[in-house]
């Protein structure tokens, strides 16, 4: 069960898309790559389209997984 667990899950949302972290670790990436000035909805961080293929692939080199990254 644990080795399905999701870093990150994608809510897709038109032109900005909500990156909502799930773990601790995945708090602790945005905590650490993510500027001060960026906007959250509730958890998640919006984020324009043209910016997400960025951060996702960051997240991915890191060795976080994401669940919803499919559109």
């Amino acid at each position: 069960m644990f080795g399905d667990c999701k870093d990150f899950e994608i809510v897709h949302g038109g032109s900005v898309s909500l990156l909502v972290p799930l773990t601790r670790e995945g708090r602790r990436w945005l905590d650490e790559s993510i500027g001060e000035d960026a906007m959250y909805l509730g958890n998640g961080l919006a984020v324009e389209a043209r910016y997400l293929g960025q951060i996702v692939e960051g997240i991915l080199l890191s060795g976080l997984s994401i669940v919803g990254e499919e559109q």
